[in-house]
């Protein structure tokens, strides 16, 4: 899926620019506005070409006239540690608004086109970029901002171990960490539990038994770890909206 994520981006640097749209990010994200008109259908014809579903009409366009209206995230919420949550597929539609998930973390659903690059990061990344990663089989580990030192350099130790191990803090998260993969998440103390090993072994890159598009690569323009996730983004943006 690496080839067809490419040709998204190329193919919407062709489009022309002419009407305004906002883009608008969330909680810990920042805000863009700019000049969008042409890639947000393109993005559409496109990504059904890559044998995705076309992102749904109310992220494109609203009465008002903003076809990037506001989002409400849940919060996190307490998760029983150590039970293997298992979720249906919330589609996976390339978009470039922000996704209202039915869970934070998520663990599937619409995602921006370019995915994060995987590794361990000291700042928060977005969801919309995280889940893409999962996509390829990613294990995305969350932890929490007041996480021991000790317990996040293992993290960043298992990280290390694989490419697609993907590791950021989570404002808000209820649980010290909270791994998920796609359709699949799990509670845990400590990153170096049975449970933990147990999961990657069904989940971690190409031997994923849930991720679309398990074992493409996790490399990606967006994202210098460990302290730069949005690395590349704003020059993505300026791509498509400027070609």
């Amino acid at each position: 899926m690496l080839r067809c994520s490419l040709v998204v981006r190329s193919e919407l640097i062709r489009f022309g620019v002419k009407t305004s749209v906002a883009w608008r990010s969330m909680g810990r994200h920042a805000s863009r506005f700019g000049s969008l008109t042409g890639w947000l259908v393109g993005i559409v014809v496109i990504a059904a070409s890559c044998g995705l579903s076309p992102a749904k009409d109310e992220l494109q366009g609203s009465d008002s006239g903003d076809p990037c209206p506001s989002v409400e995230r849940p919060a996190p919420v307490a998760l029983d540690l150590g039970v293997l949550i298992e979720s249906d597929a919330e589609g996976a539609a390339h978009v470039l608004c922000d996704v209202e998930y039915s869970t934070s973390p998520p663990t599937s659903g619409s995602h921006f086109p370019v995915w994060q690059s995987c590794g361990f990061y000291t700042e928060p990344i977005r969801d919309e970029t995280a889940v893409h990663s999962m996509e390829h089989g990613a294990v995305w580990i969350a932890y929490s901002p007041d996480l021991s030192d000790s317990e996040v350099e293992a993290i960043a130790a298992l990280v290390a171990t694989n490419a697609h191990y993907l590791a950021a803090p989570y404002p808000g998260l209820k649980n010290p960490i909270v791994v998920s993969a796609w359709r699949r998440q799990l509670a845990v103390e400590h990153i170096d539990v049975a449970a933990v090993g147990a999961f990657a072994d069904a989940q971690l890159g190409r031997v994923s038994e849930t991720a679309p598009e398990a074992g493409v690569t996790c490399e990606s323009q967006l994202g210098v770890a460990p302290s730069e996730p949005d690395a590349g983004y704003q020059q993505i943006f300026d791509q498509l909206v400027s070609g």
